[in-house]
């Protein structure tokens, strides 16, 4: 009888020792997914946020060559997504386009950077060209009023 006791005190404690270890096993797995998702989202912040300095480096560049390194950097690390529409951009493509404005409308830039910008992002995207090519002009039309 009394070895009967120790066998199912054995297995109950087996049983538990097993369960603790599933649910640490489960408990961890979702930390780590929860550790992704919250760099996935720090991710996308730091591109925003890296846009956005990107766009205030070239309000502010005050040489060609402090504006050309801006304009490399931005192509890069920002790309624009992919074409759904010919009529909408999203507000992110437009940010992006705005980058070429921007660029334009700085007093450094010159011809030959604002040439290269139009030209490789046209050969990136040739989806996009007609709207490079607009915002350039906007770019180059504050320029003109400043």
């Amino acid at each position: 009888m009394r070895d009967n006791v120790f066998i199912i005190v054995g297995v109950v404690a087996f049983l538990v020792i097993i369960a603790l270890v599933f649910y640490f096993i489960i408990k961890s797995s979702k930390n780590k997914e929860n550790q992704i998702l919250t760099q996935e989202k720090q991710e996308v912040v730091k591109k925003v946020n890296a846009l956005d300095d990107l766009i205030k480096a070239a309000k502010s560049a005050k040489t060609p060559a402090a504006l050309n390194k801006v304009v490399l950097a931005f192509l890069q690390s920002q790309s624009l997504e992919n074409r759904t529409s010919l009529t909408t951009l999203s507000e992110d493509t437009k940010k992006k386009l705005g980058f070429i404005s921007v660029v334009c409308a700085n007093k450094c830039a010159e011809a030959k950077l604002i040439a290269f910008l139009n030209h490789e992002l046209g050969k990136k995207y040739p989806s996009y060209k007609r709207e490079i090519d607009l915002y350039e002009n906007l770019g180059l039309a504050r320029r003109r009023m400043k």
